[in-house]
């Protein structure tokens, strides 16, 4: 079960492309820029008045699962084609995969939350920058390591 305490906030920082999360890889960068536009449009709607925010909602979640699945789906074909050892690609798919069960657990709980929007938003956003700079760029997709940037 995800617990939300730590990203719960009315406050929305928004998220901005910087040159720090590009990886040099042309479609990857272009993926992850439209994963930082889905996620600051969930923070855009966060900000409407309730009945307004509760109608789109669901909708931006959605396709922000789908945008998501797609992506890790080409990462993890990334990871495979630079022939780095099994364990590390397990490792990052594993990372995958638990940010899917968090997504569905927020999603679920997100009646519970007094700002539920907000939750949302500031989940993904440090998840999606955590996961580039931490996890991407130093596991083999990029500039920082290496191996699949040719």
């Amino acid at each position: 079960m995800f617990h939300a305490e730590s990203v719960r906030s009315p406050e929305i920082s928004p998220l901005v492309w910087r040159p720090i999360y590009e990886t040099g890889i042309a479609d990857l960068d272009a993926q992850h820029r439209r994963l930082f536009e889905l996620v600051a449009e969930v923070g855009e709607r966060a900000r409407l008045p309730g009945g307004d925010r509760a109608a789109t909602f669901e909708e931006i979640f959605d396709r922000l699962a789908d945008y998501a699945q797609f992506h890790f789906d080409y990462e993890e074909d990334l990871l495979a084609a630079a022939d780095l050892p099994q364990a590390k690609r397990q490792a990052h798919q594993a990372t995958h995969q638990a940010f899917i069960r968090q997504l569905q657990d927020l999603w679920r709980e997100r009646n519970g939350f007094e700002h539920a929007g907000e939750t949302l938003h500031r989940f993904l956003a440090a998840w999606l920058t955590d996961h580039v700079l931490e996890e991407d760029l130093v596991t083999g997709l990029g500039r920082r390591s290496g191996p699949a940037a040719g």
